[in-house]
């Protein structure tokens, strides 16, 4: 397995002439992985040529001409034997073109890390902005390969010129990938595939963020109100307290608060989340949903008007909530059941029970549907909407429509929606 530790030279000279070297000790948790030959070194670049060249292999630098200059000085000084001009890459100006000192900078540190399998990478000196550009880089890295990059060295000053504890900032960058994944996932609903995460509380939420997304794309609706909605809750409610993460925690919850599924109002759940989807520009996923909500609309308003039709179509949902099958195929759904609400309403009743009417399954009760038909008033383009298929339209791989008018189209099925049933509630439901 090929090693190596990476490191910004900085311009920290040889001690003046009677100033002792500074002192540079482990951080507890960085004891228990290695141990320094002395206590008394001038900066991070003797430190790590003494103790890690050997087991390491290589020690890559990055230096300007000051820096490696200043630095020569200092490995002369302390006797070791390390070129650093074979070791490395040379930044040519630190005071010119920034711009292109930085994709220079990121093409050759992106070089270096790719040759090895493990790095340990040092960011205790270095020179004004390149430092941060690296973290900034390792946040990338280790959001790709976590186990890559092994620690993060820093120095942390603890007397000024005299003493360091060199402390290991790895943590940090997982936490900082983590917040990048979090924001990201507010945004769209989205994870990669391929993120690995070592911390087994991250991981834990990694995954559940990776569930909740699979949920969200395939539209498993069950699973994602009482699965991976639930469970990814859970897992961020435990982690709110972190000093780093919080913030972006809470928002998170926040965002995701409308996933709650509260019960016998599924119409107004799908109709926020189709909204919210639309922004979000899932369009395909946003249309099912305004779809299916017409149905348990016209569902949940047939439920209100007694408590018998209430209990009879409970009984109905309490089949489809235990997966039970209609026949030795076919399982109770709540797709069926909607399907045939929507015809009721859209039907008279001497056609519902005419033997010509082959379409129902689960509503086979006369009485039922005859005070459903003698309670219920009829709207013409309340029918006409709920039996609009725009869903159908796009599944079937729409060529006519580009998506911002797809977009649209979408928009005012989800503006209609919401002045049928939820602002002038035209069937007067009460759940």
């Amino acid at each position: 397995m090929k090693k190596a530790v990476i490191t910004i030279l900085g311009t920290i000279s040889k001690p003046r002439e009677g100033q002792e070297k500074a002192e540079y000790f482990l951080s507890d948790s960085l004891k228990k992985d290695f141990s320094l030959k002395k206590d008394k070194y001038t900066n991070m670049l003797p430190l790590l040529v003494d103790n890690l060249q050997d087991t390491y292999g290589t020690i890559e630098c990055i230096y300007t001409e000051d820096a490696k200059k200043t630095q020569s000085e200092v490995l002369k000084y302390e006797n070791l034997n390390f070129k650093i001009e074979d070791k490395g890459f040379y930044i040519s100006n630190t005071d010119g073109d920034i711009e292109a000192q930085y994709s220079f900078f990121l093409e050759k540190n992106n070089e270096i890390i790719e040759k090895y399998d493990r790095v340990i990478i040092d960011v205790s000196h270095g020179f004004r902005h390149l430092p941060i550009l690296a973290t900034v880089n390792m946040i990338m890295q280790n959001i790709k390969d976590p186990e890559k990059i092994e620690y993060i060295f820093f120095a942390k000053e603890i007397k000024k010129f005299t003493k360091y504890e060199i402390i290991d900032l790895k943590e940090y960058l997982d936490l900082a990938s983590l917040s990048f994944l979090i924001k990201n996932f507010s945004d769209n609903y989205t994870i990669s595939s391929n993120i690995k995460i070592i911390n087994p509380i991250h991981k834990e939420l990694v995954e559940d963020l990776s569930n909740f997304s699979k949920d969200i794309m395939a539209l498993s609706a069950n699973n994602l109100f009482f699965n991976s909605y639930p469970k990814l809750d859970k897992t961020l409610e435990k982690m709110q307290n972190d000093l780093l993460l919080k913030d972006d925690i809470k928002l998170l919850r926040k965002e995701l608060e409308i996933f709650k599924y509260r019960e016998h109002k599924r119409y107004k759940l799908y109709y926020k989340l189709a909204k919210n989807l639309t922004q979000k520009d899932y369009l395909l996923q946003s249309v099912a949903l305004i779809a299916e909500a017409k149905g348990f609309y016209v569902k949940s308003s047939f439920k209100s008007i007694s408590k018998k039709i209430k209990k009879y179509f409970e009984k109905i949902e309490e089949k489809i909530e235990k997966g039970q099958k209609f026949n030795k195929n076919d399982k109770y759904t709540y797709y069926q059941l909607n399907q045939e609400c929507k015809k009721i309403y859209s039907h008279r009743y001497e056609y519902l029970i005419s033997e010509k009417n082959k379409n129902f399954k689960y509503i086979t009760n006369n009485s039922i549907i005859k005070e459903i038909k003698n309670s219920i008033g009829f709207n013409k383009k309340f029918k006409d909407f709920i039996w609009h298929d725009l869903r159908n339209q796009l599944v079937h791989a729409n060529s006519i429509e580009n998506i911002a008018d797809v977009k649209s189209l979408i928009i005012k099925e989800i503006n209609e929606f919401e002045e049928y049933c939820m602002t002038k509630n035209i069937l007067n439901c009460s759940s």
